[in-house]
């Protein structure tokens, strides 16, 4: 279709006043076929008539698109207008996660090609809400990473921050010594020995991927009665070796955004573990050897 102007709704207010004109002079010859006398259909009045009755046809469809039409576009540039403005916003004030992305779905009135671009804007909204958090996340685990003296001051601080960013309500960070599993830091699950026993971390441990599963581990939340219905176990590395994971537990399925999450973190911390084990001194040869906390927290990990 051909621009006259440049604006859209103007070219389609000329469009469809010239096809209301076009069927108004067209119209009389019509109902001449039709039997009308030649005189009465060819008469000005009549012809005056036609053609401001198409020209009116026309006009009522213009201000119905521009209203049905119109209206959607007028909200999906709105909506976007407040999405750059608060995209602008949180990135100079670092307040991401005061913003709710749910705040600026668009209603979706139709379920045709007219509802399409609500839904797409929607789900591009969720997306880079997901972004966002995930560059957030990242940048305060960095800091987390970067402040650790020790390691039990690591474990405890990158628990929590995973835990806050995952929404989930428990985790834990082990590592494997030997054959057995030491718990770093816990929070949220009811016993050690539940985490040390879990069959999902060793399948990390051992396959080196980051592993969910439901039903294999046999353990409570710190509530004493809520089940852990899945566990995520997301594997890190230090020293060249798959030497322990972070885990998720909850009594839900655990969504991928907490899943990326885990696994992001999980890196970092094998890299943070790994600065800091090289300014241990004490190794460790016998792992029973290790310093522990009551709660199964290892304040000197073995390195040989």
């Amino acid at each position: 279709m051909p621009r006259l102007t440049r604006r859209g709704f103007a070219d389609l207010a000329i469009f469809m006043m010239g096809f209301g004109f076009l069927m108004g002079v067209v119209f009389p010859p019509f109902v001449v076929v039709l039997g009308m006398p030649p005189a009465n259909a060819f008469s000005p009045i009549f012809m005056a008539s036609c053609i401001a009755a198409g020209l009116c046809v026309g006009a009522i469809n213009w201000v119905l698109a521009r209203q049905i039409v119109g209206r959607q576009l007028v909200i999906l540039s709105d909506r976007m207008n407040e999405v750059s403005l608060e995209i602008e916003k949180v990135s100079q004030n670092d307040e991401w996660w005061h913003s709710d992305p749910a705040r600026w779905h668009i209603e979706v009135e139709s379920k045709d090609i007219l509802g399409r671009p609500a839904q797409a804007f929607d789900r591009l909204v969720e997306a880079l809400a997901r972004s966002l958090r995930y560059e957030n996340a990242g940048r305060s685990f960095a800091e987390i990473l970067v402040n650790a003296s020790n390691l039990d001051g690591l474990s405890g601080s990158a628990l929590e921050c995973l835990l806050m960013e995952t929404h989930a309500p428990g985790g834990a960070i082990v590592i494997r010594v030997d054959a057995g599993l030491y718990v770093l830091a816990m929070d949220g699950i009811e016993s050690v020995k539940e985490v040390q026993h879990c069959e999902v971390v060793f399948q990390a441990l051992d396959s080196g991927q980051s592993v969910g599963s439901s039903g294999e581990c046999h353990a409570k939340l710190a509530d004493g009665k809520t089940d852990i219905s899945e566990i995520y176990a997301a594997p890190f590395v230090y020293g060249g070796e798959v030497r322990g994971a972070m885990l998720l537990a909850s009594s839900k399925p655990i969504d991928p955004y907490a899943r990326s999450i885990a696994d992001l973190f999980a890196r970092d911390f094998g890299l943070a573990v790994a600065t800091l084990v090289k300014h241990y001194t004490r190794r460790v040869d016998n792992p029973s050897e290790a310093e522990t906390g009551g709660d199964g927290h290892v304040s000197a990990i073995p390195v040989g």
